[in-house]
């Protein structure tokens, strides 16, 4: 399978409500994120940041030298409680097999080929079973395909199949209102990830190098039953 040669990370600032991205200062992220950057740039040839407009200006300003594509967050029409979904979204818009990192998560030393090469590769993955109520809202053909072994999503790649297919599943859900629970986001995002995977065969590779992730936060939903197909 071909060497992942992209990395690519998501700034959305909520059209400028959020800079600082629950970091102490915009000061201090921009710091963690210089680091994760200039690894990032040592590994692969295309290093790229995902962000709205107002991000974008205010990365110039911090002096952060790297391609930015600057992405209408807001045409997609969720709930903005959901901060998370801007990654999915940025996940699925990839053409090529990619990694995607958290702008705190800093790769010590060069992962192995056989994690570069993986089809679907990840943080690390992780025991949880108590999800029951959390995952409640999540459409039974894919609980059906529940394992506690979750995928943690601090780093994400591979192919860019299921990220698309993770963003279909995950549209439908985001549109909720009201309040939104830390549990809910993280079943958004890592649960739905592994029954897609789970569902597919896919088995995620954990980072296999040393890696620091400096920030490594539960309403219920429903969804439904549903007609999509989970099959990639």
């Amino acid at each position: 399978m071909e060497h992942i040669n992209r990395m690519v990370y998501t700034y959305w600032t909520q059209e400028g409500e959020n800079y600082t991205q629950n970091f102490t200062s915009f000061e201090k992220m921009i710091e963690i994120f210089n680091l994760s950057l200039l690894k990032s740039k040592s590994l692969v040839d295309k290093v790229v940041m995902y962000t709205d407009l107002l991000g974008k200006i205010k990365l110039n300003e911090a002096g952060i030298d790297m391609d930015c594509v600057v992405v209408d967050y807001s045409l997609h029409k969720f709930n903005p409680q959901f901060w998370n979904y801007p990654k999915i979204i940025t996940c699925s818009m990839q053409t090529e097999r990619f990694l995607h990192l958290d702008m705190d998560l800093i790769l010590e030393e060069n992962p192995s080929e056989d994690f570069m090469r993986s089809e679907l590769v990840c943080e690390k993955t992780r025991m949880l079973s108590q999800m029951r109520y959390e995952r409640a809202f999540l459409p039974k053909e894919l609980l059906n395909h529940y394992t506690p072994k979750l995928v943690c999503s601090g780093a994400l790649g591979g192919n860019v199949s299921i990220f698309k297919k993770l963003k279909e599943v995950t549209s439908l859900i985001v549109k909720v209102k009201g309040d939104i629970t830390d549990s809910n986001r993280f079943t958004l995002e890592e649960v739905t990830l592994t029954c897609l995977a789970t569902l597919n065969s896919i088995v995620p590779t954990s980072i296999d190098c040393k890696y620091s992730h400096i920030q490594g936060k539960l309403k219920k939903i429903s969804l439904g039953n549903s007609e999509i197909n989970f099959k990639i």
